[in-house]
């Protein structure tokens, strides 16, 4: 079923989206979704990085001056992490029942 348009043409296309997975041939498919999903997390958490503490603001010109501006910007998304979860406030766990 055509799923997105082509922007050339205008045409309909189908659109497949899948995943590529090289592991061991024991494992099974509730941990590749589990691997799969969390791609997310991190796609998420740099673009986070991106908007929040400038990742994407640095022309690359020598590795050194990457890594140290890299090295900065994910130091600084550490921070603002902590400083955030320290004031979300937490739900109390239940006590677990003793048998």
């Amino acid at each position: 079923m055509p799923n997105k348009k082509d922007k050339k043409t205008g045409a309909l296309v189908r659109e497949i989206a899948y995943f590529l997975c090289h592991t061991h041939p024991g494992v099974t498919l509730a941990e590749l979704i589990t691997a799969a999903g969390q791609r997310w997390m991190v796609e998420e958490a740099f673009q986070a990085a991106k908007g929040q503490a400038g990742l994407d603001e640095h022309e690359v010109r020598k590795w050194c001056s990457w890594y140290r501006h890299t090295t900065v910007c994910i130091l600084a998304m550490v921070f603002l992490t902590a400083v955030r979860s320290r004031h979300i406030p937490t739900q109390p766990t239940p006590p677990v029942p003793q048998p």
